[in-house]
């Protein structure tokens, strides 16, 4: 349990300090979708670094997610 509390209170300052240095540098739409895919962008992690198996359900919806965001930057 000690060898995840350090990740449990590095993790959360990280993603701040990356969102604010984000909204600095491109819009804040643009900033918070980049953000909000951040659960879709771990789901390899997970198998590469934890060993843990990913599903088909979560491959799934990985990839849903992700088709949506680029169809919604496919225009710009």
């Amino acid at each position: 349990m000690s060898a995840y509390l350090g990740e449990a209170a590095a993790l959360p300052t990280a993603l701040l300090w990356i969102m604010m240095v984000a909204v600095r540098h491109i819009s804040t739409g643009l900033a918070q979708t980049f953000l909000a895919l951040s659960p879709v962008l771990i789901v390899p992690f997970m198998r590469w670094i934890y060993g843990e198996r990913v599903g088909l359900p979560a491959a799934a919806g990985a990839l849903v997610a992700f088709l949506g965001v680029a169809l919604l930057f496919a225009g710009r």
